[in-house]
């Protein structure tokens, strides 16, 4: 291949390319305090090992590089590497999340296209906290954030000669029933 195709696909793959129409990111949610506090002790069993893939097993030693008897048993184990388009870490926070997962699909809402984020995964993996967030500054989710910044973009650029129409719709799917 030559280069400059090599680099015309990086430049287009690109995380941040406004041009890319669909984006698979996974966030790692740190442990909550019951899974600390529980009868068993908690177990990590994913590590991302860049911002772009992750690894998973079925034996946390696996993960933490251990030495001579676990390094056989983590070898009875499983595991397995997958890359995404991005993947956060258990320290990343809603802003950074937000700007640049998110923040494209909602600016691009704003020229006119239209836009759907996903969250998809098990009970308890932390979709509500990334779409919803808490009620505090720092912790605010995606939803909240793209509210505000399209008000702020209709009240920055409002005129006489420009209108808005914000239609939005959230919905949630849980055990096959929509809320």
């Amino acid at each position: 291949m030559s280069r400059a195709r090599a680099d015309s696909r990086n430049e287009r793959d690109r995380d941040d390319d406004p041009n890319k129409n669909f984006k698979v990111v996974v966030r790692v949610r740190p442990p909550l305090d019951r899974e600390l506090a529980g009868h068993s002790h908690f177990q990590n069993t994913v590590l991302v090992e860049s911002a772009q893939q992750m690894r998973v097993s079925e034996s946390p030693s696996a993960l933490e590089g251990g030495t001579g008897a676990e390094d056989i048993a983590a070898s009875n184990f499983n595991t397995y590497t997958f890359t995404f388009d991005h993947v956060y870490g258990e320290e990343s926070n809603q802003a950074v999340v937000y700007d640049s997962t998110a923040r494209g699909s909602v600016m691009s809402t704003l020229q006119g296209y239209n836009a759907t984020i996903i969250a998809y995964g098990q009970t308890g993996t932390g979709k509500t906290f990334t779409m919803e967030g808490e009620p505090t500054k720092e912790k605010r989710g995606i939803i909240p954030r793209a509210t505000e910044e399209i008000f702020r973009h209709i009240e920055n650029t409002a005129s006489d000669r420009k209108k808005y129409l914000v239609r939005a719709s959230y919905l949630q799917i849980y055990n096959e029933v929509i809320s």
